[in-house]
């Protein structure tokens, strides 16, 4: 429903995205959160086009999570 639009753009995305930015939060957690973020996305399209800011924060955030998890995986 439109309702769970709002919502899902104004209240998971910014929780998410202190979830994944968390240094106290375990691989696991952040990879379910990563999850969540991917299916909201994909499910509800035209609500992040119109917000160009939450784009560019996960995409930041997704960027920064994969980096961490390339270099951990090197060691």
């Amino acid at each position: 429903p439109k309702l769970f639009r709002a919502s899902a753009v104004n209240g998971l995305v910014p929780i998410s995205l202190s979830i994944l930015n968390s240094s106290n939060v375990s691989s696991e957690i952040k990879s379910v959160t990563l999850e969540l973020l991917t299916t909201l996305v994909e499910a509800l399209p035209s609500c992040f086009k119109k917000n160009k800011e939450i784009v560019s924060n996960i995409l930041n955030v997704l960027l920064k999570t994969v980096s961490e998890d390339i270099s951990d995986d090197e060691e």
